[in-house]
């Protein structure tokens, strides 16, 4: 049966094929590699207790072989070039206690076989949903639930078919049931909240995002007394959260972002949740306030509570979280300042409240906390000066556009990579002590009123990605040299630099109708912007008039192609890293804020009003009245 194996999967081309059809597989000291007595940890030297071949480029499809193996407790073959359907005969070692067949690159059923597997308690059948793989799919199968010692069960990464089989209820010793996106192809297909895990009572860890679960959550939940993990993201759970949840005392993880789940969390819950340490209920249209209760939850690191229609003051009670290290309640409607109590959160790495309507000033204490890792005010209406950055030494995004903020730009932390300050009232110069700053990637500081030159040595850190300063007072002149590290530059609507400006300078004009400079065709200096005739070389319009809007077209799709490709990464850097670290997943896929709805100022389309990334597909319109 081995040697099946070992021809069947390309065993000249493993990675590590040692001792293999060489002599007895278990011979001492010279045992074939991938072989190993019970328990996984010496190589065999009588019988085989395991066989385990993680990464270790097996490819092909696996042989019907294994009912041979009589004393193998556990068999790992996690490879992604094992192939085709899983053969039965997996199934049926009698004494097989765990079967890893994790990250291959099958397309098979589960086999009803698996109810051959009495003994079996662990059970991986995961696949990595960000490679594009072949997966588990069809329904679960029944005889599952035979499998009455099953302990662990991971089908995360699937294409399975809904729903749940009731049998599964029998596998009352299960601890660990992982299932995020196993169902993610059901679409149009719901399940209710499957009542028969409820008699799960070992249970400490259920993961079933991305499942289909519709309705409410059953008060039954309150049964599981050893609960660590419970989470139900992106599924269509509604009605209010049960009040059973105050039975659960083990709870550290509960995740339940991206329902419809209405009414204030019950201020009795907070009791029984001593031991949480992280709560994600964003987009849930809950509504109410943030109710000081919380406080009750003393070992709380994570607080992710964006687009949960919320409203009121931040709790100054929220202080005595000593171990809060993220704080996230962004798209809501919260009023008020920032309370001086929480310069008492000395182990906050994370603080986004963007989008809501605090007022106030940015505190200077938020700048002593060395664990400070990311800050986001966006869109509020703070007013007052940016405090000195420069003791925050572990910051390293900060923004702060759409408010009302005045003074001068601040001291940075060493560590800064991207800072925002767009569309406030700034003024003064770019601090020379920036052009240090080794880390800095992105800067927005467009739609102030900065002055002064820019320094030339910190646009020529290579770091720098993008520079996006259009609407200012700058001064002075900036070299095309930069055009070889800077993917991304507006300097538009400075009326004080001097011509020309650098070509990798992207201007727009006539409706957000971005002019590709690096095509040689535009030159745009300060407001004006010129078109040459290439027809007639030497030749070009002074009154911003084009002689040859054909070519300009041409020219302008010639450089599309480039300006995308830069674009697209820019775009990766500059907004979707950072949202991605600002905002909890189950934010992003929610297309309607359940919040009320609020009068603002800015652009509904952010990235149209930096970059001018609406119109990116309108290259051959570009031209100029």
């Amino acid at each position: 049966a081995l040697v099946a194996i070992y021809e069947a999967t390309d065993g000249p081309g493993w990675v590590d094929n040692t001792n293999w059809l060489s002599g007895d597989p278990c011979t001492p000291g010279a045992s074939w590699f991938g072989l190993y007595d019970a328990g996984g940890v010496l190589p065999c030297a009588e019988t085989i207790g395991e066989i385990r071949f993680r990464g270790n480029g097996l490819a092909g499809e696996l042989p019907d072989v294994f009912d041979a193996f009589e004393q193998v407790e556990a068999i790992r073959f996690e490879n992604e070039g094992v192939t085709g359907q899983i053969p039965s005969s997996l199934f049926a070692p009698p004494l097989l206690r765990i079967l890893d067949i994790s990250d291959c690159t099958v397309r098979s059923t589960i086999p009803t076989e698996v109810g051959s597997a009495t003994k079996l308690r662990e059970l991986r059948l995961t696949n990595d949903v960000f490679t594009v793989r072949r997966r588990f799919d069809g329904t679960i199968p029944s005889e599952l639930g035979l499998c009455t010692f099953l302990e662990e069960l991971y089908l995360n990464g699937n294409r399975l078919s809904l729903p749940l089989p009731p049998e599964m209820g029998n596998l009352v010793r299960m601890r660990t049931m992982q299932a995020d996106t196993a169902f993610e192809y059901n679409e149009g297909v719901t399940q209710p909240f499957p009542e028969f895990i409820c008699g799960w009572k070992e249970l400490q860890v259920l993961d079933l995002s991305s499942a289909y679960v519709a309705g409410t959550l059953p008060e039954c939940i309150g049964a599981w007394r050893k609960i660590n993990s419970l989470s139900l993201l992106l599924n269509s759970l509604e009605g209010t959260l049960p009040a059973s949840l105050v039975r659960l005392s083990t709870l550290t993880d509960l995740d339940l972002g991206s329902n419809a789940m209405s009414g204030q969390f019950p201020d009795s819950i907070w009791a029984g949740l001593q031991n949480l340490q992280t709560i994600s209920l964003s987009a849930n249209p809950l509504g109410g306030t943030l109710t000081p209760y919380m406080s009750n939850a003393t070992r709380l690191e994570n607080m992710i509570l964006g687009r949960c229609a919320l409203t009121g003051s931040l709790p100054s009670e929220f202080g005595l979280f000593s171990n809060l290290q993220r704080v996230l309640v962004g798209a809501n409607s919260i009023t008020g300042t920032i309370p001086e109590e929480y310069s008492n959160l000395q182990s906050l790495r994370v603080l986004s409240l963007l989008d809501n309507h605090l007022s106030g000033t940015i505190p200077s204490w938020m700048f002593q906390i060395s664990t400070l890792e990311r800050v986001s005010f966006d869109n509020n209406e703070m007013e007052g000066t940016i405090p000195s950055m420069a003791n925050a030494t572990s910051l390293s995004t900060f923004s702060v556009e759409y408010n009302k903020l005045h003074g001068s730009l601040p001291d940075a932390s060493p560590a800064l990579a991207y800072f925002n300050c767009f569309q406030n009232n700034l003024t003064g110069s770019i601090p020379p002590s920036w052009s240090n700053l080794t880390q800095l990637s992105v800067i927005f500081l467009g739609e102030n009123s900065l002055e002064g030159e820019i320094p030339a040595k910190m646009l020529r850190n290579n770091a720098i990605i993008s520079f996006i300063a259009q609407s200012n007072n700058f001064s002075g002149h900036v070299d095309d040299a930069i055009c070889s590290t800077i993917q991304f530059l507006r300097l538009d609507e400075n009326p004080y630099l001097t011509c020309p400006l650098p070509r990798c300078c992207t201007y727009l004009v006539n409706d957000d109708v971005p002019c590709p400079l690096d095509s040689g065709i535009v030159e745009c200096c300060s407001d004006s912007c010129v078109l040459f005739d290439q027809t007639k070389p030497g030749d070009h319009a002074v009154d911003g008039t084009s002689h040859g809007p054909a070519l300009v077209a041409w020219g302008a799709l010639a450089s599309g192609i480039a300006l995308l490709a830069i674009a697209s990464s820019v775009l990766v850097v500059t907004f979707i890293i950072p949202f991605i670290l600002l905002h909890h997943r189950g934010t992003q896929k929610s297309t309607t804020s359940p919040g009320p709805e609020r009068n603002r100022t800015y652009p509904t389309n952010r990235m149209s009003k930096h970059f001018g990334i609406e119109s990116l597909f309108r290259w051959a319109e570009c031209s100029v009245d």
